[in-house]
């Protein structure tokens, strides 16, 4: 099984495909949020802007002295701002316009700071800016525009250099105590934890992992000082064993002549050639003749009285001896070893029991160099202020600001701009949904045409069949009015002998289309499966063919009555349409017809005339599920379903059987092994990848011939083009 390439690649054409398939997605989300842009458009109230232009007015002879005082607006911004928008110029504006009114008539910090948000300072060239106010009336945004530039000029001109200079002197020496202080506990932290470095709480990860692998080696020596000393005991007993047997006397031993030594090497060379030639080889002959002369001379020659040599015994008892001696040293050395692992652990052991005391004791550290450094950083601000208010008092003994120009009544709303937020909304509520789209087409994970499907699994898909949904618009435009309003079904044998009169509309809802609509694209699909299917079972007498699914809602019940029709319009016999799902049967409903008797009777009955359950629609014979059972596993299991199916493959020429889904219950399983070739069902756009590959892992069958792709969209698929094809050869016929 195969998995999905990677990304799909979005052109102009995917992206108009994933809106016409997700269209809701798209639609639905952005509705919505269109609606609150225009909730939100016409529920935000009509403000309006008014501004005065101020200037910077400076003393004749310092502008001669220092030209660059034009450009002094932009470098003053900041100072500028902290006037205006200080509490000693708004409060009295606020008060006297009755601007956002408190309890008690004080201003709070929180009006203060919706006023502050309603004034705008932008500057307009290197000597002037702009000072604006926005409100809900234009001629309340006029004087107040106008008071705030008048107030501002006042307060600008009554700053005094002395009252700067007093709080700055005190702010400095606090500073600079607080700043020595800063820096002493800084040196303190710091010594402290170069002293304790191996035990701060950062390091107790480490430790703990050290101590973890020291104990882990020390385990392992553990283990093989073990093993070592029961070598050794070994080593001992065996050589013991070697002492009593006498191994360390001289055993007489006979040396190998030369000729000996070469007869061996011959005999070797000879073995060596017959495994790589034949007994032809010339090779061959000549070393056996060379190894029968040389037996000769060896035979004639007398042999060597023998020699007093070590035996193999006293070898082995050497080597278990030098084995001894290593165990022995190796053993001492473990002993070192894990001494001085244990050590080891001790100091780790400590270094991780001591890290909660330093813990604590940096915090309390930490603690205190915090406090201090808060209280560093809020001086160092006042005193930042206080230096930046000498500067100005500085700037205000050469320049001054006067009102260029004030504001004028307002005409026009200055927001909102309903224009551009509906706009700007529109783009985004389409963006929104279009992004809420392709999130859904990401996690969508079904099957929409045969490509995808064969790109994610090498099962083959013998069809792709359009009628799980609804009738195609191109059916509608192209059927033929009904003929008739009914369709006859032959009852079963015993029964009421008048056929019963199936009304092609309800046939229709349920997509019956070889009986409602024979040329449609759907019932042309259902002929070429079913020519398929001939075709793989063609070698069968009476071939048996289920048809299930992965999980219910498929279309498999109706997939299997529209083959059996299309099968039995081809096939030369009778065509048997069997319901074996004896939990749920369903074909009865597709029909129209009440629930009866049928398979699970007549498993009951295994002896009974089969014809007693059978109907026939046109050329088709049908024996519906009977009397549905909570647990059917043990009838379908027993003997009686095999001998019930041997009977019927003798009475019909092709026989299907609709089965159960195959993950949620066992009766498919049972069932494939009793008929020669299965199909599966896979509903497009419905059906998960992961659920087919969760039914393939758990339906293994040998006889599984292939898939069946069903629901699938023709008109924006690649089969449009013979959907389109079918249609317009209807058309003409008629």
């Amino acid at each position: 099984m195969g998995s999905v390439a990677g990304g799909k690649e979005m052109s102009v054409q995917a992206l108009l495909e994933l809106v016409r398939n997700r269209k809701l997605f798209v639609l639905i989300p952005a509705v919505v949020l269109s609606l609150a842009v225009i909730a939100y458009t016409f529920s935000r109230p009509v403000m309006y802007r008014a501004q005065a232009l101020l200037g910077v007015e400076s003393n004749p002879r310092d502008y001669i002295s220092r030209p660059e005082v034009a450009a002094r607006v932009q470098d003053q911004l900041l100072t500028i701002r902290e006037v205006l928008l200080g509490r000693a110029v708004l409060e009295p504006v606020m008060q006297e316009f009755r601007l956002y009114p408190s309890a008690g008539g004080k201003v709070s910090d929180a009006d203060l700071e919706r006023m502050r948000a309603s004034i705008k300072i932008t500057v307009e060239g290197d000597d002037s800016f702009h000072v604006a106010f926005e409100g809900r009336e234009r001629t309340l945004a006029m004087n107040v525009a106008n008071q705030l530039s008048e107030r501002f000029i006042r307060q600008l001109a009554g700053m005094r250099q002395r009252q700067v200079s007093d709080a700055g002197g005190f702010l400095d020496a606090e500073v600079e105590t607080l700043r020595i202080s800063l820096s002493d506990q800084e040196e303190q932290m710091k010594r402290y934890k170069e002293r304790v470095v191996n035990e701060l709480p950062e390091r107790l990860e480490t430790n703990l992992r050290m101590y973890a692998a020291t104990q882990a080696q020390r385990q392992g020596l553990s283990g093989a000082r073990a093993t070592d000393q029961a070598r050794l005991a070994a080593v001992g007993a065996e050589m013991a064993e070697l002492q009593k047997q006498g191994v360390l006397e001289a055993v007489p031993v006979r040396e190998k002549t030369l000729s000996e030594v070469k007869l061996d090497d011959l005999r070797l060379h000879l073995k060596q050639l017959r495994a790589v030639y034949t007994q032809q080889y010339p090779e061959i002959g000549a070393t056996e003749r060379e190894i029968k002369d040389l037996e000769r001379a060896i035979a004639a020659t007398p042999p060597k009285p023998p020699t007093g040599e070590v035996g193999a015994g006293r070898m082995r008892y050497l080597q278990l001896k030098a084995e001894k001696e290593s165990l022995d040293q190796r053993l001492k050395s473990y002993a070192q070893e894990e001494g001085e692992l244990g050590s080891q652990m001790g100091r780790y052991q400590a270094r991780v029991q001591s890290t909660p005391e330093h813990e604590t004791a940096i915090a309390g550290l930490g603690r205190g160099y915090e406090a201090t450094k808060a209280r560093y950083n809020t001086l160092l601000a006042k005193q930042q202020e206080v230096r930046l208010a000498t500067g100005l008092e500085r700037v205000n003994k050469s320049v001054a600001f006067k009102i260029v120009e004030l504001a004028t009544l307002p005409l026009v709303p200055s927001t909102p701009r309903r224009s551009r937020l509906l706009l700007v909304g529109l783009f985004a509520s389409l963006g929104f949904g279009l992004a809420v789209a392709l999130v859904a087409e990401h996690m969508d994970t079904t099957f929409k045409d045969t490509a995808e499907f064969q790109a994610f699994t090498n099962l083959p898909a013998m069809a792709a069949l359009p009628g799980m949904s609804a009738q195609l618009k191109g059916d509608r435009k192209t059927a033929k009015p009904l003929a008739a309003d009914t369709v006859p079904l032959i009852p079963p044998l015993g029964s009421d002998p008048h056929p019963v009169a199936l009304a092609l509309a309800n046939l229709q809802t349920n997509h019956v289309v070889m009986v409602t609509d024979p040329h449609s694209v759907a019932a042309e699909q259902y002929r070429v499966l079913a020519l398929k299917v001939r075709r793989r079972l063609s070698e069968i007498r009476c071939p048996l063919l289920a048809v299930s699914s992965f999980i219910g809602g498929e279309g498999k019940t109706i997939t299997s009555l529209n083959l059996s029709l299309a099968l039995a319009g081809s096939v030369g016999g009778r065509v048997l349409l069997i319901d074996s799902d004896l939990r749920k049967p369903r074909v009865h409903e597709y029909l129209g017809l009440t629930a009866g008797k049928g398979l699970s009777d007549l498993l009951l009955a295994p002896d009974d005339e089969t014809a007693k359950y059978v109907w026939k629609l046109k050329d088709l014979y049908i024996m519906p599920g009977g009397s549905s059972l909570a647990n059917p596993v043990s009838l379908l299991v027993s003997r009686s379903t095999r001998e019930v199916l041997e009977r019927l493959r003798s009475e019909f020429d092709f026989i299907v059987v609709d089965t159960p889904p195959v993950l949620p219950v066992v009766d498919a399983h049972i069932l494939a092994g009793l008929v020669d070739g299965v199909i599966l069902v896979v509903r497009a756009r419905h059906t998960r990848r992961e659920m087919v590959e969760l039914g393939l892992e758990s339906f293994q069958v040998t006889n599984l011939l292939g898939a069946v792709l069903n629901d699938v969209d023709y008109q924006r698929s690649g089969y449009g083009y013979a959907y389109q094809y079918n249609g317009e050869q209807e058309v003409r016929a008629r």
